[in-house]
């Protein structure tokens, strides 16, 4: 289905939401037009658009919540753009909002975008009443306190908006910036695994030095592992230096698992991570002191919203979906990943991925 064609159905879709704006709500309506239909390049819808033709969903079915994340995305941009936060003056090649219609129409056009996402949403035909509300309620959290809404926090607080900061909240929010980079990077990958599945992704096949890639995995994760007072090694066989694959997705299942390890290793603890050549393949294993995995749940956890927690623990932001995509990748690599544990010892992950010697 061409790109054209799709981003024509968007608009024709967004354009047919606003066109009632009777009196006294016509200035609501010009402003809303002019924000909504000046232009932009619709990565978002056209993106979900993508995946449901990938997975055989008519493009009616698809195209309204296409069309609420558009809404949102707008939303975003409109508060962006206001003078309290970045004071943008021009977007997409003309005059910010708040500079052709003044800040308050430009504040209510923001919110009124945000709520028709929402009405949208819940007028979605095709749809049973309980999966209307599992997508609203997705969408609230991805734009809410934990989404959004949270960044654009984060944005304001770094820019010093709300005052000082010192050196340790500055670290804070720098990590936080990278947990939203890294979010922003697992919804896509998360899309790629599910095509991956439909049989419609391939993997990039690259040289990868063993050990950047660990490097790069568990960087993001530096800051927690010093607040945990957790002991880290990494050992690289130099006969495995090399490996070949999608670096990108290697690099997300090792931090998936070291993140993992993170969580239920407790304070002091050692977390030690290996790459060793075994034959035509690397295998590259995550060994925690963590409370380990019953022997009950070992077969069970790499399937989809597996979580291993006790009644009391909350795990932020999880859905137990990380094991299930570790598995995707790592089988799309042609190698395999199993986990060995002890109740009270911790645990061992383990990978293959094919070995590439140096040329």
């Amino acid at each position: 289905m061409a790109l054209a064609f799709l981003t024509k159905e968007v608009n024709e879709a967004l354009d047919g939401l606003l066109k009632s704006s009777p009196e006294p709500h016509a200035p609501l309506g010009e402003a809303a037009r002019y924000a909504l239909l000046g232009g932009g390049k619709r990565l978002r819808p056209l993106l979900l658009l993508a995946l449901a033709k990938d997975l055989d969903i008519p493009l009616e079915q698809a195209l309204p919540v296409a069309c609420s994340l558009e809404l949102i995305h707008t939303y975003s941009l409109i508060h962006d753009d206001l003078p309290c936060m970045d004071n943008a003056s021009h977007r997409r090649g003309k005059p910010a909002l708040h500079h052709a219609f003044g800040e308050a129409l430009a504040l209510l056009t923001g919110d009124f975008f945000l709520t028709l996402a929402f009405e949208t949403t819940a007028k979605t035909p095709h749809l049973v009443p309980e999966k209307r509300v599992e997508l609203i309620l997705l969408l609230a959290e991805r734009s809410g306190g934990e989404g959004m809404i949270g960044g654009q926090t984060v944005d304001i607080l770094s820019q010093g908006i709300l005052g000082t900061i010192n050196d340790r909240q500055r670290e804070l929010l720098a990590a936080a910036r990278d947990d939203s980079e890294r979010l922003r990077k697992l919804v896509k990958e998360v899309l790629d695994l599910t095509r991956l599945e439909s049989g419609k992704y391939v993997m990039k096949k690259e040289w990868i030095d063993v050990e950047q890639l660990l490097e790069t995995a568990i960087k993001p994760l530096h800051l927690p592992l010093r607040e945990k007072n957790i002991e880290v090694q990494v050992v690289v066989d130099p006969d495995g230096s090399k490996v070949k694959g999608d670096g990108e997705q290697i690099s997300w299942v090792v931090t998936n698992i070291v993140s993992n390890a993170l969580r239920y290793t407790p304070d002091g603890g050692r977390i030690r991570i290996t790459a060793t050549r075994e034959g035509e393949t690397v295998r590259v294993s995550v060994t925690d002191t963590g409370r380990g995995i019953p022997p009950e749940a070992l077969q069970s956890i790499f399937e989809k919203f597996v979580q291993l927690k006790q009644p009391t623990e909350s795990t932020p932001g999880s859905v137990g979906l990380g094991l299930a995509i570790a598995k995707e990748v790592v089988e799309a690599h042609d190698g395999r990943i199993w986990v060995e544990s002890e109740v009270g010892k911790g645990s061992t992950f383990s990978f293959t991925v094919p070995f590439s010697p140096v040329a």
